[in-house]
């Protein structure tokens, strides 16, 4: 089965093109890995107004809060069903349909065993060198 990668970003003027990385979500058909740098956003976030930063917390919360009740519900699947929570066509829907203040790279398909070493080289490479993975969210089948 494929994995891929999604870089989650945020974009505090659209019109200006600019993008700050800041998440990164991963689902391999056994997990699906998702991790924000806070450090990151915090630096980020001063550049969006009160109301902006606080949108943007709450939508990166949310995408842990949906991984969450998938994973309880046992909906996390990514080779079952089309109506999976984490499939390619949710991430590509993600990558077309954004608010533009939260934004999603088009999925990147890649021919490696992901875990969560992998993950976090991922990670450090494409959102945050300096990121301390304490509070890593990792959602196991």
């Amino acid at each position: 089965m494929k994995t891929y990668y999604s870089i989650v970003s945020i974009a505090p003027k659209s019109y200006l093109n600019e993008r700050f990385n800041v998440g990164l979500l991963c689902v391999t058909p056994e997990e699906t890995f998702f991790h924000f740098s806070e450090a990151k956003f915090k630096i980020v976030s001063k550049l969006l107004s009160i109301s902006g930063g606080k949108l943007a917390f709450s939508a990166l919360e949310g995408i842990k809060q949906t991984l969450h009740r998938a994973e309880v519900n046992n909906e996390l699947s990514f080779s079952n069903s089309s109506i999976s929570v984490v499939s390619e066509s949710y991430l590509n829907y993600l990558h077309r349909y954004n608010n533009n203040l939260i934004q999603f790279s088009e999925p990147v398909q890649i021919d490696i065993d992901v875990n969560q070493e992998v993950f976090q080289i991922l990670f450090k490479k494409y959102i945050f060198a300096k990121e301390n993975f304490d509070s890593q969210i990792i959602f196991e089948e």
